[in-house]
């Protein structure tokens, strides 16, 4: 179910429950609820000589008992009785023989009667029973017509949420905006009215406007559930990672929510926080028991690497899944957490249980492939060739070139991502790895090239946003290195991509490393090592982050920090290509340097 469909099935469902209120109150429009009490009403205006109550009495005694053309009859002669002694009966009769002559099929003149009513009507209710009513005649413009007349008149609340909902159910989207906007300029106090002129704009794609006006019902006092999420939702697309969980928590303070705690459990991983992720998916499994539940429970734990407690889960539940899509994602997870533990032949085994026909077959072979990686690259890459003969997807492709890149077989490398580029028709994922292919042989122009195309496919995806920002400041360095001329603009371009990314992820040490080479690049080495050395913390065994601090340090003329960081970039990070020579390289300078100066 896409966007638009989505919107339209919820709408249908308030138009539904509308129109079953707006049912009930028709019954309630008479003056009377019964026929005990329709009788009693009907002697007692006898005796005090209300004529016109006595005969619209009787019409609906009439209505009651199925006698329909008599009270045709009596609220007709009411109606022209009251028009030639121009007495004011009021909107009841009107409305009552309008629906008589729609229940007797005179559709013309339940139109017309309609029209009549329409001049008599006072309430909200009475606005209401006329929409409904015209609805039912198949009159969707008049209905429209009813509603809006109703909202300039009365300013109502319920005639404004359900000229909103038609509107929107007749594609009159415009239409529906100007009305919300004309309610919340009417009712600044009123938070229901920012609340769906934000649910509008939202779904125009005025983002920045619908977090406005939830914001106004919020500062209103209007705090649920569905607000909270609404904003949250927002707040995450727009890369305000930290603010979405300040309010998520906020929220969970005062209110115990499980749909707000899920979408806190996503927004913690996204911001690079996986263990309190997994202690709030704690909480959920504590209030539902569900499998699929802990299905999803396990899948935290994977991203927070606690694989003993994922298996342990999957055990647990495992045999309790009913569908299949379930259990193949629950073998999954298994499967990558034994990968993790190094229980190479037992993830193996895992992988080999998700059958050809599961939509996650293509996940079982890349894992395999990777798990075969660590065992034996060229076992790995032999085992992924064969199997693309047989099938293939990014997935695949993207474990293939990682085996490749483990032998440092770049030519190779590149001539599958050639060949597949077409046939996934510029991948996301694989244009990524190509990329970092052209930064480890040394092509940083390419590798620029590849990262600016990805960025104008997705500019708003964290990862996407570093690679191009990462990429241009070695574009930099590399031309100052050279002696070589470039935009003076570049560096603060990058600098901003960065820092876009690091809103969106604000703990990740790659993105964190990235803003301190921006540092480095622009020579403030103090800024540069704060920023650097807190990523190292977080991911001590990257090459280049490591690497990138004893760049630091040498320039600092800390030469033997800077010599000891190499050397543990080289032997824990285990570097590829371009990253392995160029750290090579640096330690034999340094090495060279000091025999040279001890002669």
């Amino acid at each position: 179910m896409n966007r638009l469909e989505l919107y339209f099935f919820v709408s249908s469902v308030l138009v539904i429950s509308i129109i079953s209120g707006c049912a009930k109150s028709l019954k309630k429009s008479t003056y009377i609820t019964g026929d005990i009490e329709q009788e009693v009403l009907y002697q007692k205006s006898s005796k005090n000589g209300d004529k016109n109550l006595s005969l619209y009495l009787q019409a609906v005694y009439d209505i009651k008992r199925g006698r329909l053309p008599e009270a045709e009859e009596k609220l007709e002669k009411l109606i022209a009785q009251s028009k030639s002694k121009k007495e004011e009966i009021g909107f009841s009769p009107y409305f009552e023989l309008a629906q008589l002559k729609y229940r007797l099929k005179k559709i013309k003149e339940a139109s017309e009667i309609l029209d009549e009513a329409q001049e008599k009507a006072k309430t909200d209710r009475d606005y209401e029973n006329i929409y409904v009513l015209r609805l039912r005649i198949g009159e969707k413009e008049k209905a429209l017509a009813t509603l809006e007349k109703a909202f300039d008149k009365l300013n109502s609340q319920r005639i404004f949420r359900t000229l909103v909902i038609e509107l929107m159910r007749q594609g009159e989207i415009e239409r529906a905006k100007e009305i919300a906007r004309k309610y919340t300029e009417r009712n600044a106090n009123d938070p229901t009215g920012f609340v769906i002129y934000g649910e509008i704009l939202k779904f125009t794609g005025e983002i920045d406007k619908a977090e406005e006006n939830f914001s106004k019902a919020l500062k209103l006092g209007f705090i649920t559930e569905q607000l909270v999420s609404e904003l949250l939702e927002i707040y995450r697309e727009n890369g305000e990672i930290l603010k979405a969980i300040e309010l998520s928590e906020n929220f969970l303070k005062e209110n115990d929510s499980i749909i707000i705690k899920r979408q806190l459990v996503d927004l913690l991983l996204e911001a690079g926080e996986p263990e309190k992720a997994a202690e709030y998916m704690y909480e959920i499994t504590k209030e539902i028991q569900e499998p699929e539940i802990l299905l999803d429970f396990a899948r935290v734990l994977l991203k927070a690497k606690k694989t003993l407690e994922v298996i342990t889960t999957i055990n647990q539940i495992q045999d309790k899944l009913e569908d299949q899509d379930s259990k193949d994602i629950s073998i999954l997870l298994k499967a990558y957490a034994l990968h993790e533990m190094k229980k190479y032949e037992e993830a193996l085994k895992e992988f080999d249980k998700i059958g050809e026909n599961s939509k996650f077959y293509d996940n079982a072979i890349a894992g395999k492939i990777d798990v075969l990686r660590e065992i034996s690259p060229d076992r790995a890459i032999k085992y992924g060739l064969e199997i693309t003969s047989k099938v293939s997807s990014p997935e695949i492709i993207q474990a293939i070139i990682f085996a490749l890149r483990e032998k440092e077989n770049y030519d190779s490398a590149f001539q599958i991502l050639n060949s597949y580029a077409e046939k996934f028709n510029d991948n996301k994922d694989l244009l990524y790895l190509k990329a970092i292919l052209y930064y480890e042989v040394g092509d940083i122009e390419q590798a620029v090239q590849t990262a600016d195309k990805i960025f104008k496919m997705s500019p708003k995806d964290p990862h996407f946003l570093n690679l191009k920002g990462y990429m241009t400041i070695e574009y930099v360095i590399e031309k100052k290195r050279k002696n070589q001329s470039y935009h003076s603009e570049m560096l603060e371009e990058a600098r901003k991509l960065i820092e876009e990314a690091l809103k969106r992820k604000p703990k990740d040490p790659y993105i964190m490393d990235s803003l301190g080479w921006y540092f480095f690049a622009k020579g403030d080495l103090e800024k540069a090592e704060e920023i650097i050395r807190k990523a190292y913390e977080l991911k001590p065994d990257d090459a280049v982050i490591a690497e990138h601090l004893a760049d630091i340090l040498l320039s600092k003329n800390e030469e033997e920090k800077a010599l000891e960081l190499y050397k543990t970039a080289l032997q824990k990070g285990k570097p590829k290509g371009y990253d392995r020579i160029r750290i090579e390289r640096k330690i034999k300078e340094i090495e060279s340097k000091r025999g040279a100066n001890k002669k």
